[in-house]
């Protein structure tokens, strides 16, 4: 194969990408390929159908790609792509120079419809210190897992969560790591689950940083340093800290309760605003709880307040945030 540039197209192995073919060996030809030869992968944002699990090496640069998996493939630990894992599992390349792999303007899905898809697919099993960028995904469990390597600095900015599917969390952070960020985050269309588990930060991670969020699911962070800014939840939802250290700076909440809940950490709230529309223009404060604190923990909050709309959106008023401490 000759290329005049450093870029390969999927056409030039022979991709159709007519939503329709099984272009899965092809694909992952040209992977192995561009991964061994240095050359940057490119699609056309044209369907391509996947059968079985496609694995990038930690260092590939990929953009413009839509993706589609079949509903009877053969897909490695339920993961439709895996980079730097060819098992799913365990790192191919320990600890990979960082931000070397790229992948921007992916489009992903699981099957056809909300009526046709796996059940149990994921969608990118991470295993390498990456960037994604301009991603978005429908109808799967897990959009983006990095459960077992130890890695730092991955960045995920643009990420669209649709249609998602089972209860494991869409973006899990789950082990070790330092400097990550997710910045542009978006679940919506949530019409096959309703309670949604949006995004998990565990296990020892150290000044993550989570911003620019809109959320319509339960946010996680778990034994962890955090910085949290401009985070929007709705509907069912709450942000749960456990034995974390986290600045939490910009945060709407709309009818919820509790909307925070802390354990065993130090949080600081700052300009977090807790908003409730009256249904019947009646407002009882005793039942709705905003943040709660429990076990062994140091919480500061500054300009965080309670206000309360009724139908007519002109008729507001605002009040203190109601707090629930343990006895413990």
């Amino acid at each position: 194969f000759v290329s005049e540039s450093n870029t390969i197209n999927v056409k030039q192995f022979g991709c159709h990408e007519d939503d329709t073919t099984d272009d899965t060996d092809k694909l992952q030809n040209l992977i192995d390929y561009a991964d061994t030869n240095n050359f940057e992968i490119t699609g056309n944002s044209k369907k391509i159908i996947i059968s079985k699990t496609i694995f990038f090496s930690a260092y590939s640069v990929v953009k413009n790609l839509y993706l589609r998996a079949i509903k009877n493939g053969t897909y490695t630990n339920n993961f439709l792509i895996s980079i730097n894992s060819r098992n799913v599992r365990d790192w191919d390349i320990a600890y990979p120079l960082a931000y070397k792999g790229k992948f921007e303007n992916l489009e992903i899905d699981n099957g056809t419809s909300n009526s046709d898809y796996n059940e149990t697919l994921n969608c990118i099993y991470n295993a390498g210190n990456c960037q994604y960028k301009d991603i978005l995904t429908r109808r799967f469990n897990t959009s983006f897992s990095s459960s077992s390597a130890y890695l730092d600095v991955v960045k995920l900015k643009n990420i669209s969560v649709t249609h998602k599917i089972g209860t494991d969390f869409s973006i899990f952070f789950g082990y070790l790591g330092d400097a990550s960020e997710i910045d542009t985050a978006h679940t919506f269309e949530n019409d096959i689950v309703s309670n949604v588990n949006f995004i998990n930060v565990g296990n020892g991670h150290k000044g993550c940083i989570i911003k620019n969020i809109i959320n319509n699911g339960v946010m996680q962070i778990l034994g962890s340093i955090v910085i949290l800014e401009n985070i929007h939840c709705e509907g069912e939802n709450q942000i749960i800290i456990q034995n974390s250290d986290v600045n939490f700076t910009g945060g709407f909440f709309y009818h919820n309760s509790p909307n925070i809940k802390i354990t065993n950490s130090r949080v600081n709230l700052s300009n977090i605003e807790f908003a409730y529309l009256l249904e019947d223009n009646s407002y009882e404060n005793s039942s709705d709880i905003d943040v709660e604190i429990d076990g062994v923990s140091n919480v500061t909050m500054n300009n965080c307040y309670k206000i309360i709309l009724a139908n007519d959106i002109n008729d507001k008023f605002i009040t203190g945030i109601k707090t629930n401490i343990s006895d413990n």
